[in-house]
Order: C-alpha cells, then structure tokens, then sequence
C-alpha cells in the first residue's frame, strides 16, 4: 500500500536522527527533527505506530495509553504489546557483591521510565535490613546468592 506520509533518518556527524517530512505524531508536528543521538557498541531506537491520523512515535505524550484509548480500549490484551523494562529497580546500585555493570539494568528510575512510556515493570523486591529494597540477584551454587540491591521509590518498612 502506498501511504502519502514519510519520513527520513539521517546520520549527521556521527548521531542519527528522524525528519517528519509529511507525517505527523502525538507530541511532533511534521518537520519536526527527532535526534536519536548515538550509542557505540549499543542501540537506538526508533518507533512508529498507530493509524492513519493517530500515529505515536519517539516522545510520545506521558499519558500514550490515554491518548490512544479509542483505538486500544477495545482489544484484548493479550493483542496489545506494551512496552516495558527488565529489572526495573536496578537504575544503580547501593549495595552489591558484583561489579555494577553486570546488574545495571536501566539508564534512569521507574519515574524517568514511566516518563518514556514504559508501562511494564519488572520489579524484583527483596528485603534487606527490613526495608523493601529493588534487587538483581542470582544463585551462582558455588557463591551463593550475588547480586545488589538499590534503595527505591517504593521502599517501605
């Protein structure tokens, strides 16, 4: 099907970013550039979705699920693919017995990921010293359990 909407990624001086020649989204008006920046050894991402005069793409707006109701609300859910994040809790550690890059999971908080559309979230709770803590942990048989944990927003004694 040939569609009158278009847009264009660009590669400028080593970042790559998205052009709305004659589309536009929730949240970015057609001519609007949309710098996805750039990650050595990493990904960029890039969506575009919806219908025809409802399109979501990069940025969309906080409340996505609110502004797409007309179109969502009606579906199962199991037709929907929401976006979510693994080990949500482990934007940073606070206490581990690993090196940090191997439970570092999220580049920001749950808040900073709900700003970004995430709408799924993989919290691990343990508890350590009687508070609820976000933790990343693995039973590696000849260690025992390793891993960290992070003091969160949803701690609780």
């Amino acid at each position: 099907m040939v569609t009158p909407h278009s847009f264009e990624v660009q590669a400028r001086s080593s970042k790559l970013q998205v052009e709305l020649r004659s589309i536009t989204t929730k949240g970015n008006s057609e001519g609007s550039i949309i710098p996805l920046g750039w990650k050595s050894d990493g990904f960029v991402y890039f969506i575009l979705s919806g219908t025809e005069g409802h399109f979501t793409s990069t940025r969309p707006p906080i409340a996505w699920m609110q502004s797409n109701l007309s179109t969502l609300g009606p579906r199962p859910l199991r037709h929907l693919c929401i976006p979510g994040s693994h080990n949500s809790g482990m934007s940073r550690s606070s206490s581990s017995t690993v090196i940090n890059h191997w439970i570092i999971t999220q580049r920001g908080p749950i808040i900073s990921q709900l700003k970004i559309g995430v709408r799924y979230l993989d919290c691990r709770p343990v508890l350590s010293g009687g508070f609820f803590v976000s933790g990343y942990y693995s039973d590696l048989h000849t260690l025992g359990w390793q891993g960290s944990s992070i003091l969160s927003q949803w701690t609780h004694k």
